[in-house]
């Protein structure tokens, strides 16, 4: 009588890849969370669109997670990193934006907790 052998390490291999894209996404989360609450504290709501585009993504190996600013935030580096007077694509001068930093110093003051968070046993 043959005997037929399964192999399961492609199963294996997708659940481990599933369990660490989970630790990763939770990690973004728990990040993008706290540099939004940064943001809430600093800028008043206008259009919604900074809070919106402050978000995170777990890369498609799943070996990172890029957590900052996407679409619609558009402008988050120029409130991150402020500008000079200068003048607009319609002729007008815009006003100088101060820096106020919010992205970078969430990301250095979060990053043990995010470490915690993806060096916890995940299996």
């Amino acid at each position: 009588m043959p005997v037929k052998y399964t192999s399961y390490l492609s199963s294996i291999e997708k659940d481990l890849r599933n369990s660490r894209n989970k630790v990763l996404a939770e990690a973004g989360k728990y990040v993008s969370g706290k540099m939004k609450e940064k943001a809430r504290g600093l800028f008043r709501k206008r259009s919604g669109k900074l809070l919106k585009g402050l978000t995170y993504q777990v890369n498609a190996e799943g070996d990172s997670v890029f957590v900052g600013a996407g679409t619609p935030a558009y402008h988050a580096h120029l409130l991150e990193l402020g500008t000079v007077e200068r003048i607009g694509k319609d002729g007008l001068k815009q006003g100088k934006i101060t820096a106020k930093p919010f992205i970078l110093p969430t990301l250095e003051e979060e990053s043990n907790a995010a470490i915690k968070i993806i060096s916890n046993p995940w299996l």
